[in-house]
Parts: C-alpha cells; sequence; structure tokens
C-alpha cells in the first residue's frame, strides 16, 4: 500500500508500487487565467477534469473542457491548459509509450 497527497500539486511516480507503465500522476490545479504547458515527447496522457473548466489547446484544435470530461493525448501531442474564470483541476495520468 502506497499512499501520496496529490494536492500538492506535484508529480508523483507510482513505479516503486504498480507494474505498469506509469510516469507519473499529478493533480493540476491552475488558478483562474492560469496555464500550464504539457510537453509533447515519448510518453501519452490522461486528463480528467475534476473541479472548473478550461481549455487544452492542442496541435488537433483547442478543446473547451469542463467538471466530468476526460481528454487523451496519444504519444508526441502536447497540450496547454488553460483555466477558465473560476480555476481548473485536472487528475493526470502519463504513461511510457513505444512508438507506434
Amino acid at each position: 500500500m502506497h499512499v501520496v497527497d496529490l494536492n500538492d500539486g506535484r508529480p508523483h511516480d507510482p513505479r516503486p508500487v504498480l507494474a505498469g507503465p506509469w510516469r507519473y500522476l499529478r493533480l493540476l490545479q491552475l488558478e483562474p487565467g492560469a496555464a500550464e504547458q504539457l510537453p509533447a515527447g515519448d510518453v501519452e496522457y490522461a486528463a480528467y477534469v475534476v473541479e472548473g473548466e478550461g481549455t487544452a489547446e492542442t496541435g488537433a484544435g483547442d478543446f473547451a473542457l469542463a467538471a466530468g470530461n476526460s481528454l487523451v493525448l496519444l504519444r508526441g501531442a502536447g497540450a496547454t491548459f488553460t483555466a477558465g474564470r473560476a480555476g481548473f483541476t485536472v487528475y493526470l495520468e502519463a504513461v511510457d509509450a513505444p512508438p507506434r
């Protein structure tokens, strides 16, 4: 059993306790109008909007997101998340992804 506090906003490495190709788990909390970029690379992302609303700017377009929505970014795709007027909380999972 392993417990971490995702509220600190830092990426947490689950590999010491999980056998999958996990890179990190993170709770991204953005203040109104703030933005943060997820870099493109050799990972795939799953993003789940926990609270608030905002946008995700990707190479495939801009997407409006709100609580209850999810967004998957394939290997090589990055995104910039920008919080709306009430802020934005997104649970992120990043996993190692081999080339297709």
